[in-house]
Order: structure tokens, then sequence, then C-alpha cells
């Protein structure tokens, strides 16, 4: 009835109270507003059921029968939209209202009785259906746009005068969208009077959290429109933050498409007419670029996207210095697998890089070099009195002055930390690498109290401890060197996904076997001494998928044959299986990570710099000393394999997702029920 199902990925779109009819939420009533009065569930029912009235008698039928059988290639959906979309005009232009105006109502109607989001998909679909059709019919009526009822805007009771783009932006009909642009792509940028502001359609679409919508119009426009929309200047504030469309988690498209707008094929020498308007002369540009414009503001600004200097080379006073900057959003929140391939962020990373974010992590990956070797001296150098706290021979000062040391480095890196966690906030808790620095150092301080106490099984305990620790801290400067870093990143995987899934599966098939092989020995061997406990047991079955050993070196005369029996299972299943799944996972784990080697390489980098630029000192601060709005870039193979790898990339998770939407359709199909 509302046209054929499809998949909804759309939110879930909140229902109001069912006899609430304000005027909030009711955005059309125009002119000619149309009244629904729906006063109990039998009338919503009908109107469910059948949401714009028509009469489907036998006249209705005939008419969709004839226009299907007449000779025009027309086919039964088409024809019955054909005829529907009629019935609809003519029922509405007795009523005196505009089709379209009382057809959007209709639909803020629907949406406020039903919740469910299948049912919503499908009336939705259809909607689109007949508004393009609607559209294309007046688009086609005549050529001069003039005489085109909907190439204008129409009046809206309370919201001014809006054109039909307006309205299916406020309500994120992509489809009515597309069709509308397609038809008259000029109205992207066609303002409306919206609580006292003028704002063009894209502006609903991100105030509304419109994804799919926001992007589409978005790659519309030309990119300094979309700038303009998210930077201010000396006149006007901005009418968008680029940071808040990061921390909303819904709109990863239109991060994408914002993205694409501070990339721009560059043609110095592009003549502009005297009057002329930039787009005209814009549209004369050819296809082939000698050059690319990379524009870093909305990254590398303030949360306001305030630059950081102003044109004059001088520093912004407005210029937010502590505030993170939309880099590091990025790189913080859930839109950095979609944004950190992207040209512009590579571009703006790269630069940094060698500006002084390589330098300056070769220097610190040096002096923890030094740290870890004073730490060995002072864990490892023993005194010849046994007594650490007894400094008599030149070597024991040796080791006071590594301990010292130790000790400076430590107080150091723990204020650092803090530092860090003042600025960072509830962000410092997500990166595991904290945990190990702060445990790393106070594990340090902690072996004070323990070495003037006295003791000296608690102090090499936690020594122990904390020198694991402090080793491991340095897999955070290996993004300083590409192959290394890649090699540590592989390892921090498999870790991650790969050992505490095997060591779950292989904890259950330990505990089994084990549990079964120790009270089958203890059956066969009721009354007599064996030295195999439980603890023998599972030590051994540990062995056994970490060395390969078998459980026995010799079976003969100590168990039976159902005991062997059992064992030869046990091995089989832990040497032979598990040892090569786990074996076959990690050499599958290993291709992903250097097919990612690159995308990882980067979020390790922008990482390291967001941490390194974000200082406290206007005066030390990266980001002021290094400051640029923009870069030209020559389309050398630097650029060139940039906007390659980022075209790839984009037309892999397009094919991935019609190869998902082929087996959803697919699976559909098998499962479709029979209809009468």
């Amino acid at each position: 009835m509302y046209g054929s199902t499809v998949d909804s990925t759309d939110e879930d779109i909140p229902t109001t109270k069912k006899n609430s009819t304000t005027a909030e939420e009711f955005p059309l009533v125009g002119k000619n507003s149309l009244s629904i009065d729906i006063e109990d569930d039998a009338a919503v029912k009908r109107f469910l059921k059948n949401p714009y009235g028509e009469t489907w008698d036998r006249d209705f039928w005939n008419e969709v029968t004839e226009l299907f059988d007449g000779g025009k290639e027309v086919g039964w959906s088409a024809a019955l939209n054909k005829v529907r979309i009629d019935h609809i005009r003519k029922k509405f232009e007795i009523e005196k209202k505009d089709v379209l105006l009382a057809m959007f109502e209709i639909f803020d109607e629907f949406h406020k009785h039903v919740s469910e989001n299948q049912m919503i998909a499908s009336f939705k679909q259809q909607f689109s259906q007949f508004v393009t059709i609607i559209l294309k019919e007046d688009f086609d009526s005549t050529e001069d746009q003039k005489k085109r009822h909907y190439a204008w805007t129409l009046p809206v009771s309370n919201e001014g005068q809006k054109t039909i783009l307006h309205l299916a932006t406020e309500r994120d009909l992509l489809d009515v969208v597309k069709s509308y642009c397609k038809l008259y792509p000029g109205h992207v940028y066609e303002p409306t009077t919206d609580h006292g502001k003028n704002r063009i359609p894209v502006e609903f679409a991100l105030l509304n959290s419109h994804d799919a919508t926001a992007a589409f119009l978005i790659k519309q426009m030309l990119h300094e429109r979309v700038r303009d929309l998210f930077q201010s200047d000396e006149a006007f504030e901005a009418r968008f933050k680029f940071s808040d469309v990061i921390h909303d988690p819904k709109m990863k498209k239109t991060v994408v498409a914002i993205l694409d707008c501070c990339v721009n094929a560059d043609w110095p020498y592009m003549p502009v007419q005297e009057g002329e308007r930039k787009e005209l002369a814009w549209s004369r540009i050819p296809d082939a670029p000698t050059r690319y414009h990379f524009y870093y503001r909305l990254l590398d600004g303030d949360l306001s996207s305030e630059p950081a200097k102003l044109p004059s080379g001088e520093i912004n006073p407005e210029f937010d210095h502590r505030a993170p900057s939309c880099l590091q959003l990025l790189i913080d929140s859930s839109h950095y697998e979609a944004s950190i391939s992207h040209p512009v962020v590579r571009m703006l990373v790269n630069r940094k890089w060698d500006l002084f974010g390589r330098n300056q992590i070769k220097y610190q990956f040096i002096a923890y070099i030094i740290f870890l070797i004073f730490m060995s001296i002072a864990f490892f150098m023993d005194s010849k009195t046994k007594d650490q706290t007894k400094y008599d021979t030149s070597k024991d000062y040796f080791r006071a002055v590594a301990e010292v040391a130790m000790l400076l480095f430590s107080l150091v890196y723990l204020m650092s930390e803090c530092d860090q966690m003042e600025k960072e906030r509830m962000d410092y808790w997500k990166d595991p690498f904290n945990y190990f620095d702060l445990i790393g150092l106070i594990l340090i301080f902690v072996l004070i109290p323990c070495r003037f106490t006295g003791e000296s099984k608690a102090e090499f305990t936690i020594a122990a401890i904390a020198y694991l620790f402090n080793c491991l801290r340095v897999f955070k400067y290996f993004p300083a060197f590409k192959q290394i870093g890649i090699y540590s990143k592989t390892f921090a995987q498999i870790i991650y996904y790969d050992i505490t899934k095997f060591a779950l599966i292989y904890f259950i098939v330990m505990m089994a076997f084990t549990g079964s092989v120790f009270l089958s020995i203890k059956a066969t061997n009721v009354g007599k001494d064996t030295s195999l406990g439980l603890f023998s047991v599972m030590l051994r079955e540990v062995r056994a998928l970490t060395e390969g050993n078998p459980f026995q070196d010799d079976y003969e005369g100590e168990f039976n044959v159902g005991i062997v029996i059992l064992l030869m299972f046990n091995m089989f299943a832990i040497i032979v299986i598990l040892s090569n799944i786990l074996i076959g996972q990690l050499s599958y784990r290993y291709e992903v990570a250097i097919e990612q080697a690159e995308i990882q390489y980067s979020i390790d980098k922008t990482k390291f710099i967001t941490k390194l630029e974000r200082s406290r000192y206007v005066t030390q601060n990266m980001r002021i000393a290094h400051y640029i709005e923009g870069d030209y870039v020559s389309a050398d193979n630097l650029v060139a394999e940039l906007l390659e790898d980022w075209m790839k990339l984009q037309k892999d998770k397009t094919d991935e997702t019609k190869d998902e939407f082929r087996t959803m359709l697919n699976d559909c199909i098998k499962t479709k029920p029979k209809q009468d």
C-alpha cells in the first residue's frame, strides 16, 4: 500500500501525543491549510490505511489498467502512481489547496502517529516518488521557468517563503532533494527566513542532523560557500561550528563532505571579467588542474574556527590556543576511520610532521632511552654489601647518580602526564598508553619508601613490575620510525583482537581436558602416591601450546589405555588444532595490518602531533608558530598519491555497501512470504 518496503537506516523518529496539534508540530499550515482532525483510533486507522484520501473504486482500477495496457510501455507500478497522483491532485484542486503543501502536511501527520521504522521508510519512499513525479510534470509543463509553479518559493504560514527544497530538507527526504536539485541546481543557495535569520537549505539539514541530506547538499555547493558557513570574519559570526558537526556521531558523511570542500583545484591565471561572478568564471575551469589548494583553517583553528594568526601575521587575540583543534577532535571522535585518510587531513599532518613532529619525537625517544639506561643501572647494579642504602664505593656512587637521574626523569614525565591530564580531561583516559605511563611512573616513586624501610623483597617485586611497564612505554615513540611502528601496531592488534578471543577458547579446552586427565589419573592410582597434581597437569597443558611438548615422554606403564587415548585427543586438540588456528589467525592479522599500515601510521602521527602542539603557553604553542590558513601544492606524486588513495578508499566502501545490500536483498527474496 505504501510502496515496496526498503531497509530502513533512518534514526528513530520521535512521536508526539495523538491529539497534540500545536503550531510547532504542524510546520505546514498555509493559506489553504489542510485540516486533519483525528479524534479516535478508528479515524487514525483509516488515515494510516489511505493517508491521501483517494477513492479506490472500480473506475480507479479501470484507469490504472487502461494506462498499463495502453501501449505506452508503462509498468504497473508507474501506472498506479500516475493515476493516484491524478486523483490526489484533483482532490486538492477541488478544495483549492496546493497539492504538494497538502502532501507535506500529510507527511507530518503520518509521522505523528507512526513510530515503526519499516512503515515510516516505506511511506517515505512512496511519498518521495509522488513528489518527484509532480515536480517533473511541473518542470516539463513549460520551458519558461517563470511559469513553473514549484520553481519559486511558496507561502508557508509562520515560516515565510520556502521552496520545496527547504521543505524536503527539513524532513530529511533525500530522494526529493536529489530530484529537486537536478531540476533546479541553483536553488541550493535560495534563502528563506527562519526565526529571524536567512537560511539556505543545507542549514536546515545541519540543524536537524540529517547526515545524508546535508552531505548531498554540501557536494552541490561551491567549496567557498560551504566554508563560509563554518568560519567567521570581521563582520559576521560563523553560522555553524565544524567542531559541533564532529561531535555529532550521526554526521559521518557530512564531516567527509566538509573536508572535501577544503581541497580545491587551483587555477591561478583563470581570468575573471569585471563584474562577473566567480561561480560563472569557475564554470570554465578545465578538468586537469596544475596544482591544488589545501585549506587548513577549519582543521587547524580553534573550536570556533578562529585562525591562530591574522592576515598581517600577528597572533589573533580571539584565538583560543588552549582549546583542541578540529584535527584533534577528529582523531578522538567516531569519525576518525572515515576522515583520517582524507587528503586535506594527511597533508596537514604531513606538513606538521615535517616541520616539527618528526624531530620532536626522535628527541623524546632518545631522552627516553637515556631514562631506561639510568633505570637499568639503578635496578641491576648491586652493592657489595647487599645493602642498597649504603654508598661506600665508586660503584655505589655511580648507582646513586643513576637513581637520582631516574627519579628526576620520572618527576618530569609525571608532571607532563598531569599537564596532559588537565588539558584533555576525560579524553585522557581513553588512550591505553596513558595507563602504562601512570602505572610505570607511580611505581618508581613507590620504591622510595620501600628502600628506606628495608623492605627489600617488596622493593624488588615492585621494581620488576615498574621495569616491565616503563620498558613497554617505549612503543609510544615508534611512530617516528615507520616500519618499526607497523610491527609494533601489529603486535598490539594481535593482543587486542586475536589473543583475547583465542585465550577464551583455549581456557575452556584446557580446563575440560585438565579436569578429565587429572580425575582419570587419580582414578587409576587410588591408594597410590602420584606426583601429578592438578597444577602439574595444568602446567603441562600450557606447555603443550606454548612449547609444543607432549604430555609425557613415555606413556608405557604409568597410564592405562583409556588415559592414553584421552591424552592423545588432548594433544591433538591443543598442539595440532588450536596451535595451527592461532598461527593462521596471526598471519591474517599481519596481512590486514600491512594493508592498513599507511592509515595506522597517519593515526599515530596525528595523535602525537595533536598532543605535542597543544601547549598552554602562547610562545611555545606549535599551532601558532607554524600556522598557515592554506597551502598551494603542485600536482606532483605526493598529491596524486593522496587523491588516488582517497578515491580508491571511497570506491571500496561503495562496493562494500553494494555487496551488503545485494546480500540483504537476496535474503529478503528468499524469506518473502507469498501474497494472494
